[in-house]
């Protein structure tokens, strides 16, 4: 399971359960949200390999899908960013790298 709260849990346990707004989305639509938040939660986790890819799935992603499915990715991953770069404020033992990646994350989701 990717860090999003959008897929409910496989295995029928109580998960996270998708948003109201997922009710209508087709397949593909789903498939290509979850490759981007592998690849968005992956890069800003650190992944190097990850960084170009997600900037490649956001960019695509934005201008193809529902600009309301985009704005709840955008504001998930954000968080997110944000999150980890605060962690390196108050905890300097944390990966330098880790919030350098977070800072190139936020970067291309605020790109206009």
């Amino acid at each position: 399971m990717t860090h999003s709260s959008r897929r409910a849990a496989s295995d029928g346990s109580a998960g996270c359960v998708p948003p109201p707004l997922w009710g209508d989305v087709p397949e593909e639509v789903r498939l290509q949200l979850e490759l981007l938040d592998d690849a968005v939660f992956a890069a800003i986790d650190g992944c190097a390999e990850s960084l170009q890819r997600a900037a490649t799935l956001w960019k695509q992603s934005a201008a193809t899908l529902d600009w309301r499915l985009v704005e709840e990715s955008r504001e998930q991953y954000l968080r997110y960013a944000v999150d980890v770069t605060r962690q390196f404020e108050f905890a300097p033992e944390a990966s330098l790298d880790r919030m350098l990646h977070a800072i190139e994350v936020i970067a291309f989701l605020t790109k206009a």
